[in-house]
């Protein structure tokens, strides 16, 4: 599997927990019902018993030490073999390991009724098509240490609001596209085909980079404290990166999908906030 080389905007990407990715088609912020209690959740991660009655269930990855692993904020867990968890290992009291697991969740707990060997992430974007046709000759190839990106950097220095996303795709092996959003797509393509001859895809971009900054702003205010009344989130961590038709993306990584976050994150554009959950809907 090829992985992307991404290059975003300089957005602080915040993380108050391990997260993880998920697939491309949770774009759309919506205000429709989630899933039915009786709906089934998986995922892969690590599992922490204090004791039996206490055990939690994270998602990657762990600052491990010499002792049992950090779990926070994790969620809690109840019906899990310990005995058949990957990478077991015990400590004063403690013991960890790696699963998949999947159940019902309810009230802050996954409840479970599957337990397997941790999956791999697969879910990753797949930067590999640049969304503009390819020129003639097909996109040009070059070694893997000619890859650069100081020539758009100069340019938004020049033209801060143009660029809303940068971002490498690999059409093959040898090849790597820089492929920029831009609200101004004619002068970007003037100033920077030069620097990228033949390797240079430029879209206009859907937003305005006030756009993008305010929705990642608005997504970076529901990780402060929870105030009394406030609904309980649950972000792991906000960030930017870009989507497969090259335009920018708000991700917003949570434990599991709420109908109250996607309400709290309605009013931004369409399709420019992702909320990524940790635990997947299982198809029956």
């Amino acid at each position: 599997m090829r992985v992307p080389v991404l290059v975003g905007i300089a957005v602080l990407t915040v993380m108050v927990g391990a997260c993880s990715r998920a697939t491309v088609d949770k774009a759309v912020v919506t205000n429709r019902t989630f899933a039915s209690p009786r709906q089934v959740f998986g995922a892969s991660g690590m599992v922490v018993a204090s004791s039996a009655a206490e055990v939690r269930f994270c998602s990657g990855p762990f600052a491990l030490t010499w002792g049992p692993p950090h779990c926070s904020p994790g969620i809690k867990v109840t019906g899990v073999n310990l005995s058949r968890l990957s990478y077991r290992a015990s400590s004063d009291g403690v013991t960890w390991g790696s699963a998949y697991l999947a159940g019902t969740f309810r009230d802050g707990i996954l409840r479970v009724t599957e337990q397997g060997r941790p999956k791999p992430d697969n879910t990753e974007l797949q930067l590999v098509e640049p969304p503009c046709p390819a020129p003639a000759g097909g996109w040009a190839t070059a070694a893997q240490n000619d890859l650069s990106t100081k020539a758009v950097s100069t340019y938004r220095r020049q033209f801060p609001a143009d660029v809303t996303s940068v971002a490498i795709f690999r059409p093959t092996p040898t090849a790597w596209v820089v492929t920029v959003a831009s609200t101004n797509p004619r002068r970007t393509l003037a100033r920077l085909s030069s620097a990228y001859p033949d390797r240079l895809c430029v879209v206009r971009s859907r937003y305005q980079l006030s756009s993008v900054r305010s929705a990642s702003a608005a997504a970076q205010a529901l990780l402060s404290p929870i105030r009394y009344g406030q609904p309980p989130y649950r972000i792991t961590g906000v960030g930017l990166t870009t989507g497969t038709d090259g335009q920018p993306i708000v991700d917003v990584s949570v434990v599991a999908d709420t109908t109250a976050l996607r309400r709290a994150l309605a009013s931004e554009p369409a399709g420019l906030v992702r909320i990524v959950p940790w635990l997947q809907p299982v198809a029956r």
